[in-house]
């Protein structure tokens, strides 16, 4: 904690102005004590308040105490609750029971209405073993028990050498197939379609514009972030064809040792990886480009550098994708197959930078 609060004092000190977003996530801050995170909040509010103040936190970390966190800027609260249903969050390795997850929804029920805090929901779907009806079920559950004014729905991924791998290797897991999981998701975002949430990103749902993510919506819009602590990634633009990445060290024993501002590696990034990131992240959302600020960014036209793969897409595929004269956006359709086209732009891209 104490590299943390070097590193953030001194970014606090240069930059000399409030932050826009904060968050503070990745893995489960509800672990720390209440005193580091009341140091992270008061330092990081030092020259005011941002617009959004987030943090993390799993339903079996969440506690009445928490509260007073209110109180040092914190206004919006991410809880990891994946699903309502014990043998889901038995697969998922998911230490909170549901019994602990209604009651950790309760708490944030109350935290709502007393003190008027966004809340975020993450579930998962595609989980082995889970139905169309399962899906639907957690998504009813949690907005019966809550309400909340934003549900990031991810679908599950799995990695190699956890838990759930092993099972599936030894075919005591069943993933659903391509088609399963398409059905699934369709109906899922349907359903929250049904209670008035908007699609607005491939995996976020909001009720409203101004209940976005707001943090998330800096990455997606290619605008600094800075990252500290284990594993935390930040990017800040030298200008609009540069950009350094940042990476925190992922060994938490190696950081804690480290000198502020040691354990990171960094990256350059230049005009052709800042060019591919723009359709990896602007594609992800329902916005999609906006093609003359991408125009004026890359001082490039967005039409003529992507002519082949959009007029493509018009021919052939119009149900994937919204094309107008200032904007390229995907369809839900076309999310389903966000990776392949993005790869179609990516390779309309090489090919003619090597011609």
């Amino acid at each position: 904690m104490g590299v943390l609060l070097q590193e953030l004092q001194e970014v606090v000190s240069i930059l000399r102005r409030p932050f826009e977003t904060i968050y503070i996530g990745g893995g489960d801050p509800g672990i720390l004590q209440i005193e580091d995170l009341s140091r992270i909040l008061s330092l990081s509010h030092t020259h005011g308040s941002p617009n959004e103040c987030t943090m993390e936190i799993n339903p079996n970390s969440l506690s009445q105490k928490h509260e007073v966190l209110f109180e040092k800027g914190l206004n919006r609260i991410s809880m990891g609750i994946q699903s309502m249903q014990e043998r889901h969050l038995a697969a998922l390795g998911r230490l909170a029971t549901p019994e602990e997850n209604i009651h950790a929804l309760s708490i944030l029920n109350q935290w709502k209405n007393e003190n008027g805090i966004g809340i975020n929901v993450d579930l998962m779907t595609c989980i082995p073993g889970q139905s169309i009806s399962d899906a639907l079920l957690d998504i009813d559950t949690v907005i019966q028990e809550l309400s909340p004014d934003h549900i990031s729905l991810y679908n599950l991924t799995i990695e190699e050498g956890t838990p759930l791998a092993y099972s599936l290797e030894h075919g005591t897991l069943h993933v659903p197939h391509e088609d399963e999981q398409y059905e699934m998701l369709h109906a899922c975002w349907n359903h929250l379609e049904t209670y008035g949430f908007e699609h607005y990103e491939i995996s976020n749902f909001s009720r409203s514009r101004k209940t976005r993510s707001k943090h998330n919506e800096r990455y997606w819009n290619l605008q600094n972030y800075i990252g500290l602590g284990p594993s935390a990634a930040g990017t800040m633009f030298v200008d609009s064809l540069h950009a350094l990445r940042t990476h925190g060290v992922p060994n938490l024993d190696i950081y804690a040792k480290s000198k502020p501002f040691e354990a990171y590696e960094y990256e350059k990034l230049g005009e052709k990886e800042l060019i591919e990131e723009s359709l990896l992240v602007g594609l992800r959302t329902s916005d999609g480009i906006l093609v003359s600020d991408w125009n004026k960014r890359f001082g490039k036209s967005f039409m003529n550098l992507f002519s082949e793969t959009l007029n493509r897409l018009q021919t052939h595929n119009a149900e994937l994708m919204r094309i107008d004269s200032n904007h390229v956006a995907l369809t839900q359709e076309g999310f389903m197959l966000l990776d392949s086209l993005v790869l179609s732009f990516i390779q309309e891209l090489e090919e003619k930078r090597g011609s």
